[in-house]
């Protein structure tokens, strides 16, 4: 009795856990694509520049549909070609009448040395999950993809020695 409620313990757990990861996963690769029809896109952080509104390692997701402007969060592309998450701090007018956005971390002492025009933004700060990040990025190594083929053979061991059990009572 107590092996069959600890086995449907264990089993709700696993199959939770493991969808919950996979589904983040899938949201997150599926989001990552420049072509995504999806109405939010997610970004892994990977530097402390927003601290402490956004800590690194967190999973944010933007709103791809929202206008922006000052003390708004959004994330862009920089010049260099990395995706950065800054707040807007003002706006400022271009000699051919363009608006473009001045941005800084909010754990940085000054703004950035470029502005952003909107076009180069991919979205406003909607939400944050704190650290899920890291496990995003833990599941795509070499060592992530082998812990979870090795709890699936986990799994699946314990099922077939939970099946020789019940067969032996």
């Amino acid at each position: 009795m107590i092996l069959t409620i600890l086995k449907a313990i264990w089993n709700f757990i696993f199959w939770t856990v493991l969808v919950i990861v996979i589904a983040f996963s899938v949201v997150n690769s599926f989001s990552e694509r420049p072509d995504s029809k999806l109405p939010f896109r997610t970004f892994i952080v990977i530097s402390g520049s927003m601290e402490p509104t956004i800590m690194t390692g967190d999973l944010i997701f933007d709103r791809t549909n929202r206008g922006f402007g000052p003390n708004t969060i959004i994330t862009f592309q920089d010049p260099k070609g990395h995706i950065v998450t800054h707040r807007i701090i003002r706006t400022e007018q271009q000699p051919n009448g363009s608006l473009e956005f001045i941005t800084k971390g909010d754990n940085n002492e000054d703004p950035d040395q470029y502005t952003t025009p909107p076009k180069r933004v991919f979205g406003t700060h909607w939400f944050t999950i704190p650290k899920l990040g890291y496990i995003l990025v833990y599941m795509r190594s070499f060592m992530g993809i082998t812990i979870i083929v090795s709890l699936f053979a986990a799994w699946f061991i314990s099922d077939f020695v939970w099946q020789k059990l019940q067969k032996k009572e």
